[in-house]
């Protein structure tokens, strides 16, 4: 008996069956595109309201820090204000962040130009959010320079302190280039920027563990720390 298989005009499927098959797999990466697109718009929410709170906690790590080394009068008022106001913006944004959309399922229900209707304003809300994070963390990183430099070392201590104190500066660049994006970027729902959130919060956890690390020159503790206590 011959195969079938080799005749040309042999199927072994009826019309119906081809057809149903073809539509599935018409309908099949549709189905994937819309899902892959309403889970990313749920993971992205989800990113800017823990990344805000995220940003605002390790400020108030940086500020905490500084309370905990610096007992100037002075110095101590300067920093629970700041302390306050960081509080007060992380507060503030994190719940305008959560509560961006009217409902909140307009962020992962609607496409972008729903957005207008149901949301803030993006882009001055991201661009706003951008230059205040730039304002505090400039004050923050300012704050302790008068202390340390009135510390009695040598002035090449003195200034291997200050830089140590001040590493955690490079998320300034880092966010004002977050600014930039968030001014120019064009569209929010593709390409709005949210790997800075995680770079600077994992740049400043890890700058923030370099001030209280001991001096590498023999394991020896640094003479001149407790010196701050005093200053």
């Amino acid at each position: 008996m011959d195969n079938p298989y080799l005749d040309p005009s042999y199927n072994p499927y009826p019309p119906s069956v081809l057809i149903g098959t073809a539509i599935f797999f018409l309908i099949l990466p549709i189905i994937s595109v819309g899902l892959r697109f309403y889970s990313r718009s749920k993971t992205r929410y989800t990113y800017q309201v823990v990344g805000t709170a995220g940003l605002c906690i390790i400020k108030l790590s940086v500020l905490l820090f500084y309370r905990r080394i610096f007992t100037i009068g002075t110095f101590r008022l300067v920093n629970n204000a700041l302390i306050g106001v960081t509080i007060a913006w992380g507060i503030a944004f994190t719940v305008t962040t959560a509560f961006q959309c009217a409902p909140v399922s307009s962020i992962w229900d609607e496409i972008e130009v729903g957005f207008s209707t149901a949301c803030v304003q993006v882009r001055p809300y991201y661009f706003s959010f951008a230059i205040s994070d730039i304002i505090l963390d400039v004050l923050i990183y300012v704050l302790p320079i008068p202390h340390l430099w009135q510390l009695h070392m040598p002035m090449r201590e003195k200034l291997a302190v200050v830089g140590i104190f001040l590493l955690g500066s490079i998320v300034i660049a880092i966010s004002i280039t977050r600014a930039i994006v968030f001014k120019w970027v064009i569209s929010f729902v593709t390409d709005q920027p949210l790997v800075y959130f995680p770079s600077i919060t994992c740049l400043l956890s890890t700058f923030l563990c370099f001030p209280g690390q001991s001096p590498p020159e023999h394991g020896e503790e640094d003479e001149h720390l407790p010196k701050l206590h005093k200053s």
